[in-house]
């Protein structure tokens, strides 16, 4: 037996990472609870707890740096440090295996309040963060440098969703999905070592969108917080009153409605 949960969790399965020289690390991820886990290492007689807090998610190892997506705000008084809810973190993970004590924290990127992270895929070339910004997709190079992180944007076909498919430590080259109100399904080829950005497979157009416009605005409610939404028409639409209008909306269990491709929505626009 490797590990064995609490009655009480919702449940516990595998978790491994790969360092940067090949070995790999096992471990088991106890959940608790629906949004909370413990990491714990299984390389020793003795389970080892991940230092990191309950609402947080360990991803990608870049250059030896263990990242961290918070769910929570994070205080470490010994490094008199702290770390707000949605930050992307990162320590020395090697230092923490040998000495097990939690070395120093890096922030390496803050999302502000409309935007959130997805991911890091680490590529033998560099690591590309994934984002939601203002519910559209966002991609950026990850950069760890002698004054810190840095970011830089990747342009992308459109404002639309943007997320990684694919990438491999061993290969400079990442395969992104993208996809729009008016742009279908696409993979998308990422040379991490030029930052060249091309389409290698597109699903077939399902309806014309000549003369189709897609605009980003935002609501006001009433407790004062701004909805951002999206407006689909023809470019011809008189804001009369008098056009018909589908009205749709979703967002929960910290899932939101991002851009998507629906010929069966074109079609109607068209209309």
């Amino acid at each position: 037996m490797l590990y064995t949960s609490a009655k009480t969790d919702v449940g516990v399965w595998p978790w491994s990472q790969t360092l940067d020289d090949g070995q790999v690390i096992y471990g088991a991820v106890e959940a608790d609870t629906f949004f909370t886990a413990t990491y714990w290492l299984l390389d020793g007689d003795t389970p080892r707890k991940m230092p990191i807090p309950p609402k947080a998610t360990p991803g990608e190892i870049f250059e030896g740096y263990q990242l961290v997506t918070l769910q929570q705000d994070w205080v470490i008084p010994e490094q008199d440090a702290s770390f707000q809810s949605g930050d992307l973190v990162a320590f020395e993970l090697n230092s923490f295996l040998k000495s097990g004590v939690l070395p120093r924290v890096q922030l390496v990127f803050r999302a502000n309040e409309r935007q959130a992270v997805n991911g890091v895929a680490v590529s033998s070339a560099g690591a590309l963060l994934s984002i939601n910004d203002n519910v559209t997709g966002r991609l950026l190079t990850l950069t760890r440098t002698n004054v810190g992180w840095q970011t830089n944007d990747v342009e992308l076909p459109g404002t639309g969703r943007a997320g990684i498919a694919f990438s491999d430590k061993k290969s400079p080259i990442v395969f992104i999905n993208y996809e729009g109100f008016l742009s279908p399904d696409s993979l998308l080829r990422f040379d991490a070592r030029t930052s060249e950005l091309a389409t290698l497979k597109s699903l077939p157009a399902k309806f014309n969108t000549d003369g189709l416009v897609v605009e980003q605005k935002e609501v006001l409610s009433k407790d004062g917080t701004r909805v951002p939404y999206f407006l689909i028409r023809r470019d011809d639409v008189k804001f009369d009153g008098t056009t018909p209008t589908l009205l749709y909306g979703y967002g929960g269990f910290e899932i939101s409605l991002l851009p998507s491709y629906s010929p069966g929505l074109g079609r109607m626009c068209r209309d």
